[in-house]
């Protein structure tokens, strides 16, 4: 399966979509020029478009500038790369390119469309507009908050600055987006814009959407715009909006409580025959979104599919979404909306991936040829789980991945569980985890033991991720919650066994009472525990690639030289687990 989109691409294998920004390759000489001859004599320019474009890959980016000195053939050239992609964040740049785009805009619309010379607005065709706090702060000399100064003054900073922000923030709302949403709204100022990401709470007003609607876009992020009227796209000749990739994210005003209802239908009306990727994740409360009584729409190209929050006024929307050949499903919905959705859906034979907010138990029983499973945070009982959800996965002749999540209420990793687990003979990755998981509190005490003689008949198992999982801080201390956060030297790491804290010395009582002075004694302790596990796992899954355990990642490699011996080879704290657990687990 191959997926036409620039926010979401398939990672690790082909079940996978998810927020990921594709690179924006730079567009062809003849398309920036439009429709000009070059005017240099130079050689260069007699190549073919195609060998030009692959010359133009190879020039380190530093020397752009100097190639766009050249003459003006060679401007537009280093252009179509330099611009490719353009994020507007109200740096002074990013002020001054909107600025020059009006500038075209209206040179345009005086010309029947056209620049006297070659246009940066060509060269563009990936746009993100999002405004930078830090980028703004450090533009005009803002200092930053500070609330641990020596003398107590960070209130009264923050407090002397606000109308400055107010100032700032005015400027923005009432000018540099408005010029924005101008360029966006002129035609032809962006002839080859494809990817337009919007990330800023600004009023959606008709005529910017209807602009879009007739715009070269084909793929659509609206992160939080504000709907505060009621409106639907309007057209004076009916047209198809030719997305590929949607993802709708708006939002209204709380108090007038407008609905957004007719805005949706209306985008979604017109890009149904040739979308293939569409994230809906809707916030205002009581904002029942449906296809009401016209003729309900049908989505050819529909392949990923990613709905949460939805408050949905009857089935219509829903009815012609799963119509679809999907492939790749993530649903988060009320249990009552989700069961709802999917009860009487039967089998989507195209499924190769789902992710839910529920154990949908007739979807999951209709649908066994699904090879991707995900109920991250789902809310399904143990005995749920125990009895109907696993057992109905072990039908699943495919399932390669599974993540799921035993409920708040358990500090163990039931047995019963695991083993019914270890009956998913196909699985090749896996991600459990157990109990309370947010912010600092784990309260998962692990098993190595149970989980290894449990998962022992997953023969294929390569990657293999333990969330949440905990230890004991010492042998006296049973408490495990805050393992992970109380990082002191123990009596032990210091040499210091069996003798009185009275009489330690005051360096080494610091370090078994400050958890960052300690912190590197706990560190090399936590990574020699979490190697000897790690090797352990190996020993028992033949297969094993990576692992995650300990809140740390895991490498296996073979080594060839040594009668194939396997051994870890790195061990990382991930910066962003939750996103790289996603990028692997995830739909």
């Amino acid at each position: 399966m191959t997926t036409n989109t620039s926010f979401y691409t398939l990672k690790d294998s082909k079940l996978k979509f998810q927020r990921d920004t594709l690179p924006t390759l730079p567009i062809s000489f003849d398309r920036v020029l439009e429709n000009r001859k070059p005017t240099s004599a130079s050689a260069l320019f007699n190549l073919p478009v195609e060998i030009l474009g692959l010359i133009l890959k190879f020039v380190e980016s530093s020397s752009l500038a100097a190639l766009a000195v050249v003459n003006s053939d060679c401007r537009q050239l280093a252009r179509s790369r330099q611009f490719a992609n353009v994020r507007l964040d109200f740096s002074s740049s990013s002020e001054a390119l909107v600025r020059l785009l009006v500038s075209e805009a209206s040179e345009r619309r005086m010309s029947s469309g056209s620049t006297s010379l070659p246009s940066l607005g060509a060269c563009i065709r990936r746009l993100t507009v999002s405004i930078d706090i830090d980028i703004v702060r450090q533009r005009f000399e803002i200092p930053m908050d500070d609330f641990n100064d020596r003398e107590g003054h960070g209130l009264t900073i923050m407090e002397a600055e606000k109308p400055r922000w107010q100032a700032i923030f005015t400027t923005i709302s009432k000018v540099y987006l408005p010029l924005v949403e101008a360029i966006l709204c002129s035609a032809n100022t962006l002839p080859h814009l494809e990817t337009l990401d919007w990330q800023e709470p600004y009023d959606l007003s008709q005529n910017f959407c209807n602009a879009l609607a007739c715009s070269s876009i084909r793929h659509l992020k609206l992160y939080r715009p504000v709907v505060n009227e009621v409106f639907g796209i309007s057209l004076l000749q009916p047209r198809a909006w030719r997305l590929h990739t949607l993802h709708l994210e708006l939002t209204c005003d709380l108090w007038r409580k407008e609905s957004t209802a007719t805005l949706c239908a209306s985008i979604l009306r017109l890009c149904a025959p040739s979308l293939e990727t569409l994230v809906w994740i809707h916030r205002p409360r009581k904002d029942h979104q449906t296809f009401g009584d016209e003729l309900l729409s049908s989505f050819p190209c529909l392949r990923n599919l990613h709905i949460q929050m939805l408050e949905l006024a009857d089935n219509s929307i829903m009815d012609a979404f799963l119509r679809s050949k999907l492939v790749n499903l993530k649903i988060i919905l009320e249990k009552g909306l989700l069961n709802k959705a999917l009860g009487t859906r039967g089998q989507i034979l195209s499924l190769e991936a789902l992710s839910s907010s529920q154990a949908p138990l007739a979807f999951l029983r209709e649908n066994t040829q699904v090879s991707k499973v995900d109920f991250d945070g789902a809310v399904i009982s143990s005995e749920s789980l125990e009895i109907q959800v696993l057992p109905i996965l072990s039908t699943f002749s495919n399932l390669s991945s599974l993540r799921i999540s035993w409920p708040k209420s358990c500090s163990r990793l039931p047995e019963t569980g695991l083993s019914l687990i270890g009956r998913l003979h196909t699985l090749n990755q896996l991600c459990i985890s157990c109990g309370r998981l947010n912010h600092w509190r784990r309260s998962w005490i692990v098993d190595h033991t149970a989980i290894r003689y449990h998962l022992f008949p997953l023969r294929y198992l390569q990657r293999l991720a333990l969330c949440g999982d905990t230890y004991s801080l010492r042998a006296n201390f049973p408490n495990s919650e805050r393992y992970y956060e109380e990082t002191f030297a123990t009596e032990e790491d210091l040499g210091y066994t069996g003798v009185p804290l009275d009489e330690v010395p005051s360096h080494a009582r610091r370090l078994m009472t400050d958890s960052k002075l300690g912190k590197p004694y706990w560190e090399t302790r936590h990574k020699e525990k979490m190697i000897a596990e790690g090797k352990e796992y190996i020993d028992v899954f033949p297969n094993l690639e990576w692992i995650y355990l300990g809140e740390r990642a895991m490498c296996v490699k073979v080594d060839y030289g040594r009668m194939q011996s396997r051994c870890i080879v790195s061990m990382n704290e991930m910066a962003n687990k939750r996103t790289y657990l996603n990028s692997m687990f995830g739909i």
